[in-house]
């Protein structure tokens, strides 16, 4: 399970559509945990992320998220800055 204010990027965007449901996670995104929610008796966990601005009770399954790894995104905003620039990895 993940922490609150860890960030995930989602890794499957495939959800229920619900009428009640006020926007939807994108795949590749990256999103940040405010808060986790337990449903003990049905064995469900779910993620309320600061960048869907929803309601304060919508929820997203934590099966459609990974941890970012942010050694990897360090990189890739590397790039962004120096595009021309060869990659350095640690040895």
């Amino acid at each position: 399970m993940f922490r609150v204010g860890q960030r995930v990027v989602c890794v499957d965007d495939v959800i229920e559509a619900k009428p009640w449901r006020s926007g939807t996670i994108v795949k590749g995104e990256v999103y940040t945990i405010t808060a986790v929610y337990v449903d003990r008796d049905h064995d469900w966990v779910g993620y309320h992320l600061a960048e869907m601005r929803c309601r304060s009770d919508e929820f997203f399954d934590h099966e459609h998220f990974r941890p970012l790894q942010e050694k990897g995104m360090e990189m890739l905003r590397a790039i962004l800055v120096h595009p021309n620039s060869p990659v350095k990895e640690d040895a």
